[in-house]
Parts: C-alpha cells; structure tokens; sequence
C-alpha cells in the first residue's frame, strides 16, 4: 500500500486498487484491514476534492453499520454527503442516512432524508423515473410504520404511477409496490 501511495493518480487507479483491496479484505471478515484500505484511499485523496473520497466514506459507513455502529455509520455517510462531487454520489449517501434512521427507528430523520433523496433524484432524472418511484416507496414505508396510513398510501400511489408507465404493470417493482399498498387497505 506504501508504494501506491508515493504519486497521486488523477485517475483514481490507487482508489481502485485501495477499493478492490478493501472489499477482498471485507469478504475474508477482516473489516478492520478494509477499514484501514478505505482511509488510505481518504489519506491519499481527502484534500483534493476528489470524486474517491466520497465513495470510500460509504463504504466505511457500511462496514460500521454491520457491526451495528449506527452512530459512526451516520457520521460517514453525512460527510460522504458532504464530500459527494456528483447527484449520484449525493444520493447514495442521503439514501444511506435514511437507512440508518430508520434502523434507528428515527422516522420522522429518516422522512426527511428520503425527502431530500426525493429532490435530488427529480433534480437528476426527472419526475418519472424508477429511482424516484423508489425514493416515493420508501417515503411511504416510513409512513405506514408510523402508522399514518393516509400520506403512506399516497406515496404507494406516487411510486406506482411511475413504475407503471416507466416499467409497466407486470414489473416486479410495479408489483411489491402494489402488494404493499394493498396491505395498507387491508390492515385498516
């Protein structure tokens, strides 16, 4: 890793190498070295800007998530955030702060982020496209949890008309949705 590190690549070939690294060192059950392999890649690219640094913040975040650190996964992820260089970037990361406040049970946060992921997403593709269907599905799966079934059926519904003419009926995605909107109507 030392000798990677002796020139900085504007192409991102260290990042990738880090990267590659890092997820061999995660499928072994060794997250520490991928922790390790993940700040190099933030050691040797964090003050420039770089479109490497934000990716590698998720990454730590998610390992710190499955060892149940949800504290320090949210913490990467807001600088993730806070590091993205692209929308695609940004909604990874606000899409994995929902994530955490949901696990967390911190619904109205986790409203919020997938309201902000909702914008970035129309911002990005446009209203009638599938990742804003799923941003407008997991609005109303924070709803129907906190058992306001009216604003998490209108959600289904926004996530279904999408689907529907962006996928078709027949689509899983269409589908699940579907499915969940017609447990809402049967639970009340």
């Amino acid at each position: 890793l030392r000798q990677l590190n002796t020139e900085k690549s504007t192409t991102g070939g260290v990042a990738n190498v880090l990267h590659f690294i890092a997820e061999i060192f995660e499928r072994m059950g060794r997250p520490d070295d991928a922790l390790r392999s993940y700040e190099e890649i933030i050691h040797h690219y964090g003050n420039d800007n770089s479109p490497e640094v934000a990716p590698a913040l998720i990454c730590i975040g998610g390992i710190h998530y499955k060892k149940g650190d949800f504290s320090n996964a949210l913490k990467m992820y807001k600088e993730a955030l806070s590091a993205s260089v692209s929308s695609k970037q940004a909604a990874v990361a606000q899409q994995s702060i929902a994530v955490v406040h949901m696990k967390r049970g911190e619904y109205s946060d986790a409203i919020r982020s997938y309201n902000k992921l909702l914008q970035l997403e129309v911002n990005t593709h446009g209203p009638k496209n599938v990742r804003v269907a799923e941003a407008h599905k997991n609005i109303g799966r924070v709803y129907y949890r906190l058992n306001e079934t009216s604003e998490a059926r209108t959600e289904y519904e926004k996530a279904i008309r999408i689907f529907e003419s962006v996928l078709g009926k027949n689509h899983p995605k269409t589908q699940v949705t579907v499915k969940s909107l017609k447990n809402i109507r049967n639970d009340f």
